[in-house]
């Protein structure tokens, strides 16, 4: 007898918080068969990505800071 394994339909799109000291930010989740995606949910074109939700979620918290001290720098 032959197991059947029904494939997942890409992307899978979650919702969750990131924590950034005492503040929290909803962020999507895309996960796709070869990366997973993260948005900040109130900004789409505010992304970054990895192999795994935690990277993709990581990644996103150090953009957010990186352009917090960019603007800071010319602001």
């Amino acid at each position: 007898m032959k197991a059947v394994i029904e494939k997942s339909k890409y992307p899978i799109v979650l919702r969750d918080y990131l924590s950034i000291g005492n503040r929290k930010a909803r962020v999507k989740i895309e996960i796709h068969e070869d990366r997973v995606i993260s948005f900040l949910d109130s900004e789409e074109d505010f992304f970054a990505e990895g192999k795994t939700v935690k990277e993709a979620k990581d990644n996103l918290i150090n953009v957010m800071l990186d352009e917090k001290k960019l603007l800071e720098l010319f602001g």
